[in-house]
């Protein structure tokens, strides 16, 4: 892939600094929740009962591991309002995100975990399969989610720049 964006406008993983807000857009935990109910079901193929009804946070989450949503809009329309020091994308977890961000950017991270958006697929999937929640939040790859590092006094820029209808929510973390 190719192309060219504006200096100004580019996000990358290493502007973020002390005292900076860390956002999450969508929910965590859906792609990793989706693969997870995927190999459970293989494995119970011939299993009595092994196609029964599917809730639908489950069906979601197995769409959004079949068929990933890069956040491209979102970033654009931050990165045009530069209304975030750093970003990075979750598609290796949003633990390894928060390490790459905070390597980049040379800072430490605090995460308020009561906070994160986590997608309602991952209980159903724990209670349904025994899969540790905390891998599939964390861990679990492939939700093409956007973390933003955004600094105090830009945080109304941030908030009017990822408001716009169509756009996924956006949660502090």
């Amino acid at each position: 892939v190719s192309g060219a964006v504006k200096p100004r406008h580019l996000l990358r993983r290493g502007g973020a600094r002390p005292g900076d807000e860390l956002y999450v857009s969508g929910l965590v935990g859906a792609a990793a929740a989706g693969l997870a109910w995927l190999q459970h079901q293989a494995a119970r193929a011939d299993a009595p009962g092994a196609t029964a009804d599917v809730p639908q946070a489950i069906a979601e989450a197995v769409t959004r591991y079949t068929r990933p949503e890069a956040r491209v809009a979102l970033g654009l329309q931050v990165g045009r309002n530069k209304a975030a020091s750093a970003c990075m994308d979750t598609s290796d977890g949003l633990a390894d995100a928060l390490r790459q961000l905070a390597t980049a950017s040379g800072v430490g991270v605090r995460v308020e975990t009561a906070g994160l958006p986590v997608s309602p697929a991952v209980a159903d999937v724990v209670n349904m399969t025994g899969a540790d929640a905390s891998r599939l939040i964390w861990s679990g790859g492939e939700d093409y989610e956007l973390l933003f590092a955004v600094p105090r006094r830009g945080r109304r820029r941030f908030l009017h720049a990822t408001g716009r209808v169509g756009l996924p929510s956006v949660t502090r973390i």
